[in-house]
């Protein structure tokens, strides 16, 4: 039971304690062994697991999971014989891409120039995207011929930057030092389209190579990085990226390349939405502060604290950052949304104006929602012109967005202007969001301000369908059933809006109406 309910609560760790102990008491119960791996690996605990494996099969118990655990455990002991005879053993169990990709390295040798033959075994569908070629690029920088990877990825090895940025950087190091500058700066570039805080380290390595400057590769690296390259390509079948089965894979990537910041940022994320908080915070805190990643670890890290309800840390942590003379667009876009989250509005705008002052240029869609959101800061404070004028800029840049159209349209509606115009945006966003409860709730608003209450009823319907817990939905159903003659109902739809703990200033009012009604 204890052991079901850590698993169920993806308290991993517990669930590993739990699921260890029961197999101790039954050491020849393969679901035992099973789920204490499974766990351990998910926990971090990698070492645990690898033992598990082992003492499994002493004990005759076999799982393609023991066997998956102990190859990447012997490829990072370069045991390359012993991961032979793993995959040897497993090949049925692990996907065609993997198995090939693993038998390549395994049969990898320093010194020999030509790449294993296995990578041209991946597969028509893993060749079309250039991991074959790939992986010959990183296997001739594994031997330091760098002319050679380089060649590797124009034809065809290329294909493949775009899928993450570690692959864009190990990709851009192995042209920058074949002595193809051009071409290293031309790839990374191509990585500026992400426009969000991924941008920010390929931006820095953009201008290291424009002033020349070197980092000290260690080629055997290439091994460590292809295998846990190829364990996160395994979880790319993962639809919502939050589960055990993507902690399982990144925790074994992490392990066999821990020095990679990329992955601790790839698995940080999960482990917040876990609720492994200790753990995704160690993660972050080892990226160094001379890292190209460092920002976005601070970031993410203030991220989770802020989720813990530590907003104080997580507002020193990016302030940390302009401390450390590495004033960005991105930490001040963040304590933003953090001043924001707390109502502190003034706060928000001067954050959200400091971000924007990074992008004075260079403007591009993406940054619509900081105008967005510093527009509904200057509404707060008693701005509407300057709030205005955002929620244009923000349409300017991302034409049609939905929430902005929303949200300028009720504004309008709630300030008794342009009522007709504001009913157009509610639609226009309404098509492009047909399912957004508080949409459709602005259209019936807009109707009702409009004195079309008939008109009203069909869209309220709509948006408490969608939302039906949602305090402001029920007292405008309420409002509007009581102008369609139907009071009684109306009544109820109001109570219903206290029972939802609305904003304390609506809470008189509401209570006015059940009380005396809108006559």
């Amino acid at each position: 039971m204890s052991a079901n309910t850590a698993k169920f609560s993806s308290d991993y760790s517990a669930a590993s304690s739990f699921y260890r102990s029961l197999w101790i008491k039954d050491p020849f119960n393969l679901d035992y062994a099973v789920d204490a791996l499974i766990f351990s690996v998910a926990s971090g605990q990698v070492k645990e697991a690898i033992a598990i494996a082992n003492r499994a099969l002493e004990n005759r118990l076999d799982s393609p999971l023991f066997g998956l655990v102990l190859i990447i455990d012997k490829f990072k002991e370069r045991k390359l014989g012993e991961v032979k005879v793993l995959l040897n053993r497993h090949k049925e169990d692990l996907p065609n891409v993997a198995f090939w990709i693993f038998s390549g390295w395994a049969n990898s040798e320093l010194g020999v120039s030509q790449p294993p033959p296995e990578f041209e075994k991946i597969g028509e569908g893993a060749k079309k995207i250039g991991l074959n070629r790939y992986n010959q690029a990183l296997y001739a920088a594994y031997n330091g011929d760098w002319s050679s990877a380089s060649s590797f990825l124009k034809d065809g090895g290329h294909l493949l930057a775009t899928l993450n940025r570690d692959i864009l950087f190990t990709q851009a190091n192995i042209l920058y030092y074949s002595g193809d500058k051009r071409e290293a700066l031309a790839l990374l570039q191509k990585g500026i389209g992400l426009k969000n805080i991924q941008e920010f380290p390929i931006l820095e390595k953009i201008k290291d190579f424009g002033l020349d400057k070197t980092i000290s590769i260690n080629s055997e690296e290439h091994l460590d990085f292809a295998i846990s390259q190829t364990l996160i390509m395994l979880n790319s079948s993962d639809s919502d990226g939050v589960s055990l089965g993507s902690t399982f894979y990144y925790q074994l990537a992490n392990y066999i390349n821990n020095e990679n910041n990329f992955t601790k940022l790839s698995l940080a994320p999960i482990l917040f939405k876990l609720g492994q908080y200790s753990v995704a915070k160690n993660l972050l805190r080892s990226v160094g502060i001379e890292d190209k990643s460092y920002v976005e670890a601070q970031i993410q890290l203030a991220k989770g604290l802020a989720e813990l309800g530590d907003i104080s840390k997580a507002i020193s942590i990016l302030r940390g950052i302009e401390n450390q003379s590495k004033n960005n667009f991105f930490s001040h876009n963040s304590l933003g949304d953090l001043f924001r989250s707390e109502k502190k509005f003034l706060s928000a705008l001067q954050e959200y104006s400091s971000a924007l002052n990074f992008t004075e240029g260079s403007e591009n869609e993406t940054i619509w929602v900081t105008y967005f959101f510093r527009g509904i800061c200057f509404q707060e404070i008693g701005e509407w012109d300057n709030a205005r004028k955002d929620y244009l800029k923000a349409l300017e840049l991302s034409p049609g967005q939905p929430e902005v159209l929303n949200y300028l349209g009720y504004s309008l509606i709630e300030r008794k202007e342009k009522l007709s115009q504001a009913l157009g945006m509610i639609e226009k966003a309404i098509e492009r969001n047909p399912q957004s409860g508080y949409i459709v709730d602005s259209l019936a608003w807009g109707l009702f301000k409009l004195g079309r209450y008939e008109e009203a009823l069909l869209p309220m319907k709509k948006a408490y369908e969608l939302l039906p817990f949602d305090p402001i939905i029920n007292d405008h159903m309420g409002d509007i059933l009581w102008n369609n003659g139907k009071r009684r109902s109306a009544k109820l739809f109001w109570k219903r809006s206290l029972s939802f703990n609305p904003e304390e200033e609506e809470v008189s009012k509401i209570k006015k109406k059940i009380k005396f009604g809108m006559d």
